[in-house]
């Protein structure tokens, strides 16, 4: 699952297709919060959270 807003995007969940159709409606508002979170955070609490390993940073140059 993906969570983008500007240049910021968490993916913070995978799981293939044979092994689970889809996640519950539970899941669903958890993630969703996550992402409320998560895409308040500014540069330096992203920086923090890095640092501490809370997330891990996947640079893409496409």
């Amino acid at each position: 699952m993906l969570f983008r807003r500007g240049s910021k995007a968490f993916f913070v969940y995978g799981f293939a297709k044979s092994d689970q159709d889809n996640i519950r409606r539970d899941e669903l508002k958890a993630f969703r919060k996550l992402a409320d979170e998560m895409l308040m955070l500014d540069d330096n609490a992203l920086a923090a959270a890095v640092k501490n390993g809370t997330i891990m940073e996947i640079e893409y140059h496409g």
